[in-house]
């Protein structure tokens, strides 16, 4: 797995991280950060490779690669990902869920107009907050609002689209002192600061209030998909699982017993915060035509009462069919045998064990079909005697600690349970590393160099490992290494 960002001298810097299988334990480990001298394919390349043989890892023992939807990185012509399976051909790609998920959403917000304006107005909401004397009025009101409460504040992140989520709770959680702090600045002195505050008053209708209890719902959900996907030891077949879940919430949220939830719980929080609703205002009174009016009207005459609203279809529907569409063509297993293979081998899946899903990975794996289909056969019976002795198999790394044991017998079908469990998912793991980068990096080290710094990064993050290291012995060693230790002062 791998990726780059700049560290403080704005420099390049290229984060190497490997994913394995230990005795039935996955690890994720980081090697090492280094200085990338050219952004281009090629020399990436060569920095990936060189950090492995560093490090004593046989490149040819790779089983797959993670990187995110970069073009140097994910190029199918001339990207990394396809420059290493030309070297190392089962090293199947794997693009970051993470990643993808986040493209899912941006490209929903992106393509719904109405979606579009709600965040436009959220980051204005948030600047025109973030203003001291905004901000120390917003406070004021909260506490007079809810003097046992403690304060929030609005808020606005750019770096991932599931963190929107947090935008979205805190501007629902403090509406009410919103609304009533955009009022007490309406009437201040401050000509200005009145203006704005009138802008945003008209932006905070039944329409914004609507589609906030929309998005705070749906972003609640791939909000628990992203906290999932940043786990260090799921699986792939776990992923997968987890997507479909989320598709099937989606789906039934898009229902017309899910928008009267949702609708009536936006004119109650309209009632609260004292925002006018469509069902206040005066409408418009409908009569017959008069060529009918020595007719019995038995049914409508043009009205559409039983039509779907707009705000339904142009905006929560949209929301929803669009969300389900980029999800199904982001995060298909048939995109890939691998990955079909991998899903094959999750016992909750509705392919566990089906040969013919199981052919594409093998092939990749150098496992002949005839093998696999007779030790596929053999596995069944086997787990099905195990589960008449109370040996219940859930996940594929539960499967991988049953065969263990068997390894010798199943020594192919053992193979490729194994690559299924280690293969990466997300890149959480070198997104991790950056944070440690920023903390070690400062302008007091930046002259340090990068290997001290990288070494310090090594000690950093894989801090529990470093607890449990004999510091005795390494003084030790070191000392029988180096016999002249002193320090020449001149």
């Amino acid at each position: 797995m791998v990726d780059e960002t700049k560290d403080i001298s704005k420099q390049e810097q290229l984060f190497i991280v490997v994913r394995y299988l230990h005795k039935q334990s996955l690890h994720e480990v980081f090697l090492d950060f280094t200085a990338a001298e050219g952004l281009d394919a090629d020399s990436l390349l060569n920095k990936i490779l060189e950090t492995l043989a560093k490090c004593g890892i046989d490149h040819n023992a790779c089983i797959g690669q993670c990187y995110d939807g970069a073009t140097v990185m994910s190029g199918h012509i001339s990207g990394i990902q396809e420059r290493f399976r030309r070297k190392v051909p089962q090293a199947v790609y794997v693009h970051c869920y993470a990643h993808r998920l986040n493209l899912v959403l941006v490209d929903c917000v992106h393509n719904i107009q109405a979606a579009a304006e709600f965040f436009v107005a959220i980051q204005i909401l948030y600047k025109f907050f973030s203003m001291s004397v905004v901000h120390e009025e917003f406070i004021k009101v909260q506490k007079e609002l809810n003097p046992h409460k403690a304060a929030h504040r609005v808020e606005a992140t750019d770096t991932r689209w599931t963190f929107q989520h947090a935008a979205c709770l805190a501007v629902k959680r403090t509406l009410p002192a919103i609304v009533t702090t955009l009022k007490r600045l309406m009437e201040g002195d401050n000509a200005h600061t009145a203006t704005e505050a009138k802008g945003l008053c008209i932006l905070l209708d039944q329409q914004f209030v609507t589609i906030l209890m929309a998005m705070e719902k749906v972003l609640l959900m791939t909000k628990q998909l992203s906290n999932h996907l940043q786990s260090h030891d799921l699986q792939l077949a776990s992923a997968e699982d987890l997507m479909q879940s989320v598709m099937s919430g989606l789906t039934e949220m898009r229902t017309e017993a899910a928008w009267k939830e949702l609708e009536e719980a936006a004119e109650e929080l309209c009632k609260v915060v004292g925002i006018r609703t469509e069902t206040e205002r005066p409408g418009r009174q409908r009569s017959a035509p008069r060529h009918l009016d020595e007719f019995i009207i038995t049914s409508s005459t043009g009205q559409r009462d039983g039509a779907i609203p707009d705000a339904r279809r142009r905006t929560f529907y949209a929301i929803i069919d669009r969300m389900l569409n980029e999800l199904s063509r982001r995060f298909s297993s048939d995109a890939c045998n691998v990955l079909m293979g991998a899903a094959a081998l999750n016992p909750k899946h509705i392919t566990f064990l089906n040969k013919n899903a199981l052919s594409g990975m093998a092939a990749n794996y150098g496992v002949a079909e005839g093998d696999l289909a007779v030790k596929v056969h053999q596995l069944t019976r086997l787990i099905a005697r195990k589960g008449d002795n109370g040996l219940e198999v859930s996940t594929p790394l539960e499967l991988a600690a049953m065969l263990e044991p068997y390894k010798d017998a199943f020594i192919d079908l053992y193979k490729i349970v194994c690559i299924a469990v280690t293969l990466p998912v997300t890149s959480a793991a070198y997104e991790r590393s950056f944070s440690c980068l920023k903390l070690l990096k400062t302008y007091l080290r930046n002259s340090s160099g990068n290997n001290c710094t990288s070494n310090l990064a090594v000690i950093s993050i894989n801090s529990r490992r470093a607890k449990q290291l004999n510091i005795d012995a390494i003084i030790d060693t070191f000392a029988a290494n180096h016999q002249n230790r002193r320090i020449v002062l001149k």
